[in-house]
């Protein structure tokens, strides 16, 4: 049996180490082997040396998909406050919680004085009937108003 001769210098390969000091050709560390088109389970995912926390670079790419949604997101948000902002008076310089109380405020607001609008024009209940006097108008037209 020949004894152990360590690993050659310049013969390291990048991110593995040696398995066994009698064995230089053995190495502990993630390998990526070519895909062939359709065997097998996928390769196991490769290392992204740049992040330096050890994230693999699927989890990286996914990382950034969720980033840039979450940044259309926030974009969107912003777009319609700033609607918001121009239909709601003075909220010009407002923080976004303070805006959306008084647009909670202009809404109630508007709710309420429909409900008044159409509750002073609406037919009594209890008739089936309405009555028109006719009235001449200054510029001689003729005007139609329901009796009370």
């Amino acid at each position: 049996m020949t004894p152990c001769q360590p690993l050659q210098e310049g013969k390291e390969l990048q991110g593995l180490q040696p398995y066994d000091a009698c064995d230089p050709s053995v190495f502990i560390g993630p390998v990526l082997l070519p895909r062939q088109a359709s065997s097998g389970p996928p390769a196991p995912p490769e290392m992204s040396s740049s992040s330096g926390s050890g994230r693999s670079a699927t989890e990286a790419r996914a990382l950034k998909i969720h980033s840039e949604a979450e940044r259309r997101r926030r974009e969107r948000i912003n777009a319609h406050l700033t609607t918001l902002r121009r239909m709601v008076p003075d909220t010009r310089q407002m923080d976004k919680a303070t805006l959306l109380a008084r647009v909670v405020d202009q809404v109630k607001l508007l709710k309420r004085k429909a409900s008044e609008a159409t509750q002073s024009m609406a037919l009594p209940p209890e008739t089936n009937e309405v009555s028109i006097e006719l009235h001449s108008g200054d510029n001689g037209g003729v005007v139609a108003a329901p009796t009370r």
